[in-house]
C-alpha cells in the first residue's frame, strides 16, 4: 500500500527542489573559466527526477578568468548524463562527459541552489556554471 500525493503537491515539491532543465538560475555568476581535461565523472543516483550533483575530475590546462593555482580540481556538475543544452539553455552545449575530452569551462564557487556532492571528499569547491566542448585543434599550446 503506497502513499498518494497530489499531482499539485508532487508538482510544487519539484520546482521548489530546483529538478528538472531550468534549475540553472540565472544568476549564477561565473567567476572562473578555464580548459580542462575531463579525467573522471561520476552521476548521483536518480539525477533527472531530483537535482543532484556529481563530480567532475578535471587536469586544468588552461586558466582564461581568474586564478586557479591547482593543476586539477574537482568540480560539481548538475545532473551531469543530461546533455548541457537540454539541462539548460544557457548551461552550454556540451552533449556528453567524455573522459579524455578538454571542455571549456565556466565555474562558479558559489553554488546558486546546487547541493553539494557531499560523499566526494576531494571536492574542490569548484560548481560547473557552463560547459561547452574544446576543439584538440584550438587547444593551447
Amino acid at each position: 500500500m503506497g502513499i498518494a500525493v497530489p499531482g499539485a503537491v508532487l508538482l510544487v515539491f519539484l520546482v521548489v527542489t530546483g529538478c528538472g532543465p531550468s534549475s540553472r538560475p540565472n544568476d549564477a555568476v561565473t567567476e572562473f573559466v578555464i580548459v580542462g581535461e575531463l579525467l573522471s565523472i561520476n552521476s548521483p543516483f536518480a539525477c533527472g527526477e531530483f537535482l543532484g550533483s556529481g563530480v567532475a575530475g578535471y587536469r586544468v590546462h588552461q586558466v582564461i578568468t581568474g586564478t586557479i593555482s591547482e593543476e586539477e580540481i574537482a568540480v560539481a556538475v548538475p545532473c551531469p548524463e543530461i546533455p548541457r543544452p537540454q539541462y539548460s539553455d544557457d548551461a552550454g552545449t556540451l552533449q556528453s562527459f567524455d573522459l579524455g575530452a578538454y571542455h571549456l569551462i565556466e565555474l562558479a564557487q558559489y553554488d546558486w541552489g546546487l547541493p553539494a556532492p557531499v560523499m566526494d571528499l576531494e571536492f574542490s569547491g569548484y560548481y560547473l556554471v557552463r560547459a561547452d566542448p574544446y576543439e584538440i585543434s584550438s587547444r593551447p599550446p
